[in-house]
């Protein structure tokens, strides 16, 4: 599948369908927990230039069946190329080049600009 986003291209493999059910994620920074099992995410191929922050949110909700939303002051653009990695993992380590966390609880993943201590904001 081939998807365009403004000024940014990406390509992704792989099916859908991979959210934990229940819990809460939280990404402080370097640390993320998980207070419940979860299913084992998809692995995807993503290339992405100068692209928007709230349109690969948009993305990544498509590819994991969420609902993300996206809290004032989650602003910026990515410019990425990851192979073969978790859709999860993407999503988190694009979130941190930005200084952005995420708790995620149940279907739904809340974004936020990071605190000075490295935690989710507001």
């Amino acid at each position: 599948m081939l998807a365009t986003l403004l000024a940014g291209a990406m390509t992704l493999t792989g099916a859908a369908g991979d959210a934990p059910r229940g819990g809460v994620l939280c990404l402080d920074g370097a640390a993320a927990q998980v207070a419940a099992a979860r299913p084992r995410a998809r692995r995807i191929d993503l290339e992405l230039q100068s692209a928007e922050i709230l349109e690969v949110l948009r993305l990544f909700s498509d590819i994991g069946g969420v609902n993300i939303v996206a809290k004032p002051g989650v602003t910026g653009t990515v410019t990425v190329k990851l192979y073969d990695i978790p859709w999860t993992d993407a999503l988190r380590g694009i979130l941190r080049s930005l200084s952005l966390g995420m708790v995620w609880e149940g279907n739904v993943i809340y974004v936020t600009p990071l605190d000075r201590a490295g935690r989710p904001g507001g």
